[in-house]
C-alpha cells in the first residue's frame, strides 16, 4: 500500500484527531489503507492518491476512485486529486510533470520543502518537492536493440522517449553514437516528428547497424530538444555490448600445407557457451565431430563445414502453488557467459491446481528489469490456446528471443481470460532467485493482469525452454590446400654492356622464396633480379639457387655467358662456348666476335678423328649452331672452330 494506518474499534486504542494534509499517497495495490476510520478527525483532504490497484483507497469500506469516495463522504477530500504524479526514480521523490502542481494548501508550520525551497504561502505543491513544472523537457528512457545478442545485417536501434514538460514536443532529433571495439565510429540519426502530448512517451525506430560479423560496441545516444529544461535526462550509454556472428567464423590458420604434413586442425572462433559442429557438406551429410578445433587428416577431403549446434534445454521452476490470479512477470538474468536464445515457455497448472482446456496463454517481455520497464518497452512474444494440467507445466507457448550475456530480460506469463497458480514470495520482485542453473537466473516476480500485475511477491509456476547461442544454422567451408610445389629455378639473362662485361639476370618462372647467384666463383648475390659485371673476357658458368622456405625444397640451375672484354686478344677475334656442357646428347655452340665469322665447326675425339663437321657461312656477332651427339659414346671430345684466321678448340663432356 502507499500507506496502511490502523486504526481500532477498541474504545482503550482508538486514535483520534487525526489531520492528513499534501500528502502523496503512490502504492500498489491501494493508494491509502485504514482499517477502520478513526474516531475523530480534523482533516483529510489536499491529498494526491495513485494506485495501480483495482481500489483506490480502504476508509470505511473500499474505494473504487476517488470521486466514489467523494461521493461516499462529502465531508473529506474535497480539494484532493488522483492527478498522476511522476518522480524522478523511486529512490528520488522529487517531482517531474505538471499535473498536481500548486493544488495544495498553506500549513503555517511547514515553510519549506525537502531541499530547503521556501513553499508557496497561499498555493504550495502536495509533496516533499516545492517545484515549479518545466515547459520544454524530452527524456531519453532507454535504447532498444543496444544490448548485444545476435548479430544482424540489420539491427534495429531504437529509443523511447517521454516528454516531462508541459508543452508538446514535435520534430525531435534523436541521436545514437556507435563506436566498436576496433576504433570505427558511426552516427544514427532521426527527427521525431510527434507531436508528444506532455507527459506522453512513444518508441521511435533511430536506424539500423550492420552486426552480422559480430563486434563488441559502445552506444550514447541522446535527444536535442530545443530550449530542453531538464538535459540531464536527455543521455543513455550502452557499453560494451557484445555482438555474436550470425555465422560461424573459421579460423584461417592454412592457407597450404606441405605434403610431409600428416594432418592439421580446423578451428572456429570460440563463443563461450557454444558448441561447434563439423560435417561434410554443406547441408545435409553426417556430424563428424563437435568442438572449437576439429583434427583431420590431409590425406582425405579438403573442405569441411562448421555450424552452431544448438542443444535444447530448460529450466523448470517449482510447481507448488499456493496463489494465483491471471499471470505472472518476472525477469530472467542471462548467466551463461553467451547470448541465450529462450525457444518457449510452459505454463503450470491452473488457478487452485486444476487442470483446464483451451485457455489461451500470452507472453510478453521488455529489454531491462520488469520492475522498472517503461510501459512503451513491453512487446508480444506470443501466445498459443493450449491445457492446462494440474502437477504439471503442459500449457507450451513457442516463442524466439535472445537474451544477450550478462543482461536482464523481464517476462509475463499468464493468461488472456482466467487464473493461473503461482506462490507467495517472500524476497524482493526482480531480484531473488526463484530458480537457477549455470545458464538462467528466474527470479521472484509479482503477480496480476498484464500489463500492471501488482500482487507482490509472486513466483512463476512453470518451466522456461531455451537453446545454446547458436544464431544461425548456416554452414561455412572451413578447408586448406595440400602444396604439392617445390623449388625451382629458371635463369634469364641479358648482356647489358659488351664493352664493360655487364649482365642482368633475373628469376622469372622460378618458384621459392630466397634467390642466391654465383657468378662462376667470381662473386656472389641474393635476390630474384641482379647483375654482375665480368671485368675479363671468357665464358662463365652463372648459378641460380632457389629455396622454398614453406616447405623446404631447393633446386637449381646454370647457364654459360661470354663476356667480351679485350675479344681481339682471340686468334679468330671469336669467343667459343657450348651448353649445356656436360651434355647428354644435343647442344648448342655457340660463336660470338666483333667480326664476321666463316669457316667450319668440327668434333674431333681424343685422338684427332673428325665425327662432325659442319660449314658455316659468313655470319657476323652471334652464331648458333647446334649440334646432336647423342649416337657417340660417352667421353671428351673437342669442338673445333676452323676460320681463315685460324682456329679455336673447346672440350666438351658427353655422358
Amino acid at each position: 500500500y502507499g500507506s496502511y494506518i490502523y486504526s481500532s474499534t477498541s474504545s482503550t486504542v482508538k486514535s483520534r484527531n487525526w489531520d492528513i494534509r499534501n500528502n502523496i499517497f503512490s502504492g500498489g495495490t491501494m493508494a491509502l489503507y485504514v482499517p477502520n476510520t478513526p474516531d475523530s478527525l480534523i482533516d483529510l483532504n489536499y491529498n494526491i492518491y495513485n494506485t495501480n490497484g483495482s481500489n483506490i483507497a480502504s476508509w470505511g469500506g473500499f474505494h473504487s476512485s476517488l470521486s466514489v469516495w467523494q461521493a461516499a463522504d462529502t465531508t473529506i477530500n474535497a480539494n484532493s486529486s488522483d492527478a498522476q504524479v511522476l518522480f524522478m526514480a523511486s529512490d528520488d521523490l522529487h517531482v517531474m510533470n505538471a499535473a498536481p502542481n500548486n493544488i495544495g494548501t498553506p500549513i503555517s508550520t511547514v515553510t519549506v520543502d525537502i531541499d530547503g525551497d521556501t513553499r508557496s504561502a497561499t498555493t504550495p505543491d502536495i509533496g516533499a518537492d516545492e517545484y515549479a513544472p518545466i515547459a520544454d523537457d524530452a527524456k531519453l528512457v532507454s535504447l532498444i536493440g543496444v544490448n548485444g545478442g545476435c548479430g544482424d545485417s540489420a539491427t534495429v536501434i531504437s529509443a523511447i522517449i517521454e516528454n516531462l514538460g508541459t508543452n508538446t514536443i514535435s520534430n525531435l532529433p534523436i541521436s545514437v553514437d556507435v563506436d566498436d571495439i576496433n576504433g570505427n565510429s558511426s552516427v544514427l540519426t532521426t527527427t521525431y516528428a510527434g507531436p508528444l502530448a506532455s507527459m506522453g512517451a512513444d518508441t521511435v525506430v533511430v536506424g539500423t547497424l550492420n552486426t552480422y560479423s559480430g563486434n563488441t560496441y559502445d552506444f550514447t545516444g541522446y535527444t536535442q530538444l530545443t530550449n530542453d529544461g531538464r538535459t540531464y535526462n536527455d543521455t543513455i550509454t550502452a557499453l560494451g555490448s557484445v555482438y555474436v556472428s550470425y555465422e560461424p567464423v573459421p579460423v584461417l590458420a592454412y592457407d597450404t600445407v606441405c605434403p610431409s604434413v600428416d594432418s592439421v586442425i580446423l578451428s572456429a572462433t570460440p563463443v563461450s557457451g557454444t558448441e561447434y559442429g563439423w560435417y561434410d557438406s554443406i547441408s545435409g551429410g553426417s556430424l563428424l565431430a563437435t568442438g572449437n578445433d576439429y583434427t583431420v587428416s590431409t590425406a582425405g577431403p579438403s573442405t569441411y563445414y562448421v555450424a552452431y549446434e544448438n542443444t535444447a534445454d530448460s529450466l523448470a521452476a517449482q510447481l507448488l502453488g499456493g496463489n494465483g490470479s491471471a499471470g505472472n512477470a518476472f525477469n530472467i538474468i542471462n548467466t551463461s557467459g553467451a547470448p541465450l536464445s529462450i525457444t518457449g515457455f510452459s505454463q503450470g497448472p491452473g488457478s487452485g491446481n486444476t487442470s483446464v482446456s483451451n485457455v489461451t496463454v500470452q507472453v510478453y517481455y521488455t529489454p531491462g528489469d520488469f520492475v522498472t520497464a517503461s510501459a512503451t518497452s513491453w512487446s508480444s512474444l506470443g501466445s498459443a490456446t493450449t491445457n492446462l494440467t494440474a502437477s504439471a507445466a503442459t500449457g507450451y507457448v513457442p516463442v524466439s528471443v535472445t537474451i544477450p550475456a550478462g543482461s536482464t530480460y523481464g517476462f509475463y506469463v499468464g493468461l488472456t481470460s482466467g487464473a493461473v497458480q503461482y506462490t507467495n514470495g517472500s524476497g524482493t520482485p526482480g531480484v531473488t532467485a526463484w530458480a537457477s542453473n549455470n545458464d538462467l537466473t528466474i527470479t521472484e516476480g509479482k503477480g496480476g493482469s498484464y500489463p500492471n500485475p501488482t500482487f507482490s511477491p509472486r513466483n512463476w509456476n512453470g518451466t522456461v525452454h531455451y537453446g545454446s547461442s547458436g544464431c544461425s544454422d548456416i554452414r561455412v567451408p572451413v578447408g586448406f590446400a595440400v602444396d604439392s610445389s617445390s623449388a625451382l629455378a629458371i635463369i634469364n639473362y641479358n648482356e647489358a654492356d659488351s664493352t664493360t662485361g655487364l649482365y642482368d639476370f633475373w628469376a622469372t618462372g622460378s618458384y621459392g622464396q630466397i634467390f642466391t647467384w654465383n657468378f662462376d666463383g667470381t662473386a656472389t648475390a641474393s635476390g630474384d633480379s641482379v647483375s654482375n659485371t665480368f671485368g675479363t673476357a671468357g665464358v662463365y658458368t652463372v648459378t641460380l639457387t632457389v629455396e622454398d622456405t614453406i616447405c623446404g625444397s631447393i633446386d637449381s640451375a646454370s647457364v654459360q655467358v661470354t663476356s667480351h672484354v679485350g675479344i681481339d686478344e682471340y686468334a679468330l677475334n671469336q669467343l667459343v662456348s657450348a651448353y649445356p656442357n656436360p651434355t647428354t646428347g644435343k647442344m648448342v655452340v655457340l660463336i660470338e666476335g666483333q667480326e664476321a665469322f666463316e669457316g667450319k665447326v668440327q668434333l674431333i675425339d681424343g685422338v684427332g678423328r673428325i665425327y662432325f663437321e659442319q660449314t658455316v657461312s659468313k655470319q657476323t656477332h652471334r652464331l648458333e649452331v647446334p649440334v646432336d651427339l647423342s649416337n657417340y659414346a660417352k667421353g671428351v671430345y673437342t669442338i673445333r672452330i676452323v676460320g681463315e684466321d685460324g682456329e679455336q678448340n673447346l672440350r666438351v663432356v658427353l655422358q
